[in-house]
């Protein structure tokens, strides 16, 4: 959850430090824009899986942003399925410890790889989606756009990736859902600190308000995000307003080779998940 910059300077001075991903080594497999790798232990056939996850996203978030970026260069992406070691790739960015991925750019340069902590299906694909839409805005969207769209963008789009009418358990992770619990004032702050800060902890606030921009701007597709400047007060009536419901459809038509791509329903549901504090 981030793009992160780095010059290149700064991963000559990194290269013998054990937390530097190294995103260039052999992928465990390939697929037409992704060079996917699981970290420690080698396992291809959940590389295989994440490069299709990662196929069926990527298609889908062509059709939003209106424009395929193009297939020269495939993307890195390192799974983590060892808790310490996506712990010692997460400080080499000095990111908070519940952040579940984020993605490097180098400046002046068009390399970039992402990184992923795979814990579950659900919760992992929907960290898959969120980097792969820091893909797109890095390449189809002025470098200069505010991270606050940039972090909103990918929470808005990650977030239903998994059948959440089916698992209600799920439904305290939407950004929209969890702005709705803060009063008028509390938000107010909230939205001004998103879009002043880089901090993961307002990256529900910029979610939330990208979701409306998205349901109520009459965007052409997601790249009208660069002209627009959301309605603080017509935000907090929608967000008081709007059924329920409605928050938790899926915007990504999560689809390749006629298959449903999000997380099968599980046979018993899920036990409750926290209530954020």
């Amino acid at each position: 959850m981030g793009r992160w910059l780095l010059s290149l300077a700064v991963v000559v001075a990194l290269g013998g430090c054990s937390c530097l991903p190294d995103w260039k080594a052999e992928p465990d497999a390939v697929t037409a824009h992704f060079r996917v790798r699981t970290v420690t232990s080698r396992d291809p056939a959940l590389a295989r899986h994440v490069g299709a996850l990662a196929e069926g996203y990527r298609t889908a978030l062509a059709g939003l942003f209106g424009v395929n970026p193009g297939t020269e260069r495939a993307l890195p992406i390192l799974v983590y399925t060892d808790p310490a070691a996506y712990t010692d790739a997460r400080s080499c960015v000095d990111l908070d410890e519940h952040v579940p991925g984020f993605t490097i750019s180098f400046v002046g340069e068009e390399e970039r790889f992402a990184c992923v902590r795979w814990i579950e299906e659900g919760w992992s694909s929907r960290t898959l989606v969120h980097e792969l839409v820091h893909e797109f805005t890095a390449r189809t969207l002025p470098k200069d756009l505010p991270t606050w769209k940039d972090e909103g963008l990918a929470a808005a789009l990650a977030h239903g990736v998994d059948d959440l009418t089916t698992h209600d358990t799920h439904l305290w992770r939407c950004p929209v859902l969890a702005c709705s619990r803060l009063a008028d004032d509390e938000l107010r702050v909230m939205i001004g600190e998103a879009m002043r800060s880089r901090a993961v902890v307002y990256t529900n606030a910029a979610g939330a308000l990208v979701r409306f921009g998205l349901e109520t701007g009459g965007w052409a597709d997601a790249r009208s995000i660069v002209a627009w400047e959301p309605d603080v007060d017509a935000f907090l009536e929608w967000i008081r307003s709007t059924p329920r419901e409605r928050w938790h459809t899926r915007l990504l038509p999560v689809r390749a080779g006629g298959g449903d791509l999000s997380p099968a329903p599980a046979s018993t549901p899920p036990a409750p998940a926290p209530t954020p504090r």
